[in-house]
């Protein structure tokens, strides 16, 4: 009888252990999580210098566009159906394009302060969906350059 004992308590071990190491190995891994949903994120064009970081909110995602190398934030992207940002005709800039479509530019402000280099627009997407689409910059020059790559980039869903 004690043989018995011994050789289940044996068997059930081996299948916990098995079950334990299994499911350590399909356990989501935090980077991988993070690198799937940056994926979701609009593909940026090679040698831009930036790369994606995603946030998800409860009906809506955020991707970061932030300089290598650094905690700067070069862009951002809400995806969703309901964006805080409401244009001001008043702060309108001029046209642009985002991803290949065309936009209208206006001027960001910080607490009704104007940011100089700063300019948010809303792009209605095929899905029905809105994204507000938002630059940050030090100086005209590095504005141009990220409005560039915010023309060159492409979505992917």
């Amino acid at each position: 009888m004690r043989r018995r004992v011994l050789a289940l308590f044996a068997v059930l071990q081996f299948a916990l252990t098995g079950t334990a190491l299994a499911q350590e190995q399909n356990a989501p891994d935090p980077a991988a999580a993070a690198r799937g949903a940056a994926a979701g994120c609009p593909k940026l064009p090679a040698g831009s210098g930036l790369s994606w970081e995603y946030s998800q909110g409860p009906d809506f995602g955020v991707c970061y566009a932030h300089v290598a190398g650094s905690d700067e934030n070069a862009f951002g992207i809400y995806f969703g159906y309901a964006p805080s940002f409401h244009p001001d005709q008043a702060k309108r800039i001029g046209d642009g394009r985002v991803a290949g479509k065309r936009v209208t530019w206006y001027r960001a402000s910080n607490e009704d302060k104007p940011l100089p280099f700063a300019r948010e627009t809303l792009l209605k997407r095929d899905s029905g969906s809105v994204s507000h689409v938002w630059v940050q910059a030090s100086s005209q020059q590095q504005l141009d350059q990220r409005l560039a790559i915010l023309d060159q980039m492409r979505f992917q869903r």
